[in-house]
């Protein structure tokens, strides 16, 4: 009996050590939980998680993290408003696939390749864009890139980095005149590196004479290529008179008495009347390369031509450009053969089309009273053509060549052109439709 009762007594103080117990487990769990959602309300989240799981309660762990989650959410959408778009793609790189993350990263890109190109950096810029596929808004950004680029690529050429230009006309694939300009520089890039290439500006082939100074000769015609330039570099092509007869060589010495500083030039021997645009494509790829000999890229080719010279030199302004990607600002076309009523020679209306969208301006050296009564000229003015008479004092047909190789006529139309040339034995008069 007395055993019984201790027993008995024993279960009781067990009982009562174990309920003590669990009122102090009870307790403390009660106790973390209430710290814990403190902890949580504050925004403490790291705090009230640990508290959590000291009180084992896995819903508030759960809730921890959810809270976290979106707190670092919109975290990054804060970064991603104010501009801190590396950290804010990072911030939403980590966050996986959190809600709408995945395009808020595609909308940081689109924003940082907006950001390269206000600093410049158009090549990265594109390629950001180009990454983003069809993210709204990327097409039309790289249109917009093309024009700086164009403008970049330009700069290299004028800086003969042909490569780097090359390059930059490759991405441009379609741009403007890429393709041509593309094409034409590779060409003559294939034709420097040969080492077996004939060199145009051989000394050989130089006059060796002051008069004929920075002279050569070559199976075209005389070429004229200053030595060293200091200024801004000009090109024409002068096309002789007669139909495809020799050059009157008293014209290129006329010239030669008052060249134009800073220019290349090419006189024609004969100017290939019957096949005027394989003799254009001759005498592009002269200069083309006797330019890139002094390390000039060539941009712009002026055109000249006497009597029935002036109807190849007028052609010249559709076939450079068609054919190099070379711009034919200005043609000068001295007393043309039969004033102008060659019909076989002339350009067609599609044709005048074509090169007044060029923007080329032609000044037409004649006799005064030549105008829009010749049917060539009046279709030149109907069709846009920028068509200036200029009419001659001494119009005698060999006079007016002379005049303008000697007076510096040639000077005057390779510079902006926006004021007549000033010698009194002009009279200038601009043709409208």
């Amino acid at each position: 009996m007395r055993v019984e009762k201790i027993l008995h007594l024993a279960a009781v103080l067990l009982s009562l050590a174990v309920c003590a117990a669990l009122g102090v487990v009870v307790y403390f769990a009660l106790n973390n939980n209430l710290r814990a959602d403190r902890l949580l309300a504050a925004g403490d989240y790291e705090a009230a998680r640990v508290y959590y799981e000291k009180a084992h309660n896995q819903s508030g762990v759960d809730r921890c993290d959810a809270y976290e989650l979106e707190e670092r959410y919109l975290n990054a959408r804060r970064m991603l408003q104010v501009g801190s778009l590396d950290a804010a793609r990072e911030a939403l790189l980590a966050l996986g696939d959190y809600r709408d993350t995945k395009n808020l990263i595609l909308a940081c890109d689109y924003m940082a390749a907006g950001v390269l190109a206000e600093q410049g950096e158009y090549e990265r810029a594109r390629e950001m864009y180009l990454a983003l596929g069809d993210y709204p808004g990327c097409a039309q950004r790289i249109e917009e890139l093309n024009e700086p680029l164009y403008e970049i690529s330009q700069e290299f050429a004028d800086s003969f980095e042909l490569e780097e230009a090359c390059r930059l006309w490759r991405l441009l694939g379609d741009y403007a005149d890429c393709r041509a300009l593309l094409r034409r520089t590779e060409a003559l890039l294939d034709w420097l590196a040969d080492p077996e290439r004939e060199q145009i500006l051989d000394p050989a082939k130089n006059f060796n004479s002051s008069y004929y100074d920075y002279t050569y000769v070559n199976e075209l015609g005389y070429l004229v290529v200053p030595n060293e330039f200091d200024g801004e570099v000009k090109v024409f092509l002068y096309y002789p008179g007669g139909r495809d007869e020799p050059l009157n060589i008293d014209f290129f010495s006329y010239y030669l008495m008052n060249p134009a500083p800073n220019t290349i030039a090419l006189f024609l021997y004969r100017n290939g009347l019957t096949a005027m645009e394989e003799k254009n494509t001759a005498a592009i790829e002269l200069l083309e390369r006797a330019a890139a000999e002094r390390g000039v890229f060539l941009r712009e080719v002026m055109t000249v031509g006497s009597s029935l010279g002036a109807y190849p030199a007028m052609f010249s302004a559709l076939y450079t450009w068609q054919d190099f990607g070379i711009r034919v600002p200005c043609v000068l076309s001295l007393d043309a053969g039969s004033d102008w009523q060659e019909a076989e020679l002339l350009l067609n209306r599609t044709q005048c089309r074509q090169i007044a969208a060029e923007g080329t301006q032609f000044y037409l050296f004649e006799s005064p009273w030549v105008g829009t009564d010749r049917s060539a000229i009046r279709m030149m003015v109907e069709e846009g053509m920028d068509v200036t008479i200029v009419g001659c004092v001494y119009d005698d047909h060999m006079q007016i060549t002379f005049d303008a190789m000697g007076m510096g006529v040639i000077h005057w139309a390779l510079g902006d052109r926006s004021e007549p040339c000033p010698l009194d034995i002009y009279i200038f008069r601009k043709l409208y439709e």
